[in-house]
C-alpha cells in the first residue's frame, strides 16, 4: 500500500513522519506555493498582479515526502491538500491561468488514481466532491475537468457500493 519509497519511516503512529509532519509540511506548502500573493492594500480583496504561484517548490515538497515516508494515506492526504490549496487559491485570487489549471487537474487526476488502486476512494468522496463543487464556475476548464473527473472515479465506486 505504498506510493512512494519505503524506510524505516512508515507510519504515523511510530515515527516522527506522521500526521503533525504532515500538516507542518501542508502548511509550508501553501506558503511557499503562494509566496508572493500581495492584496492591493491590507484591506482590499483586489490582487496585484495576481499570484506568483510556485509549482516547482510544491511538487518537490510532495517528492520529497513520498521519498521518506511509505505511508500511502498520508501521501493521498498531502496531494489532495495541494489540489484543495489551489481551489482556495484560485477562490481568492479569482481565475489564474492554463498552467495553473493544468497542474491543479494533473494533481487531482494522479490523486484519484492512487486512491483507486488503493481502494480508498470512499474515504476521501466527501473531499473530491468538494473540490469538484468548488471548482464548478471557475474559468480554463477547471470545474469541468474536476467535475469529469469525479464523476469518472466516483460514479464506479457507487455503483460497486450500491449495485445500481
Amino acid at each position: 500500500m505504498s506510493l512512494g519509497k519505503s524506510s524505516k519511516c512508515s507510519t504515523a503512529s511510530s515515527n516522527p513522519c506522521g500526521i503533525s509532519t504532515t500538516r507542518s509540511l501542508v502548511q509550508k506548502i501553501y506558503r511557499r506555493f503562494l509566496s508572493a500573493t500581495k492584496p492591493l492594500s491590507p484591506n482590499s480583496s483586489v490582487w496585484v498582479g495576481g499570484p506568483k504561484l510556485q509549482y516547482s517548490v510544491a511538487h518537490k515538497a510532495i517528492r520529497d515526502f513520498k521519498s521518506v515516508t511509505g505511508n500511502a494515506m498520508l501521501i493521498l492526504e498531502l496531494q489532495l491538500t495541494y489540489v484543495e490549496s489551489g481551489v482556495r487559491c484560485s477562490m481568492q485570487c479569482g481565475d489564474i491561468n492554463s498552467c495553473f489549471t493544468e497542474s491543479m487537474v494533473n494533481m487531482f487526476q494522479k490523486t484519484l488514481k492512487d486512491m483507486e488502486r488503493l481502494e480508498v476512494l470512499e474515504i476521501f468522496e466527501a473531499r473530491c466532491r468538494a473540490i469538484r463543487d468548488q471548482t464548478q464556475d471557475m474559468g480554463w476548464g477547471f470545474g469541468d475537468d474536476t467535475d469529469c473527473l469525479y464523476e469518472e472515479y466516483f460514479c464506479r465506486v457507487f455503483h460497486e457500493l450500491y449495485d445500481f
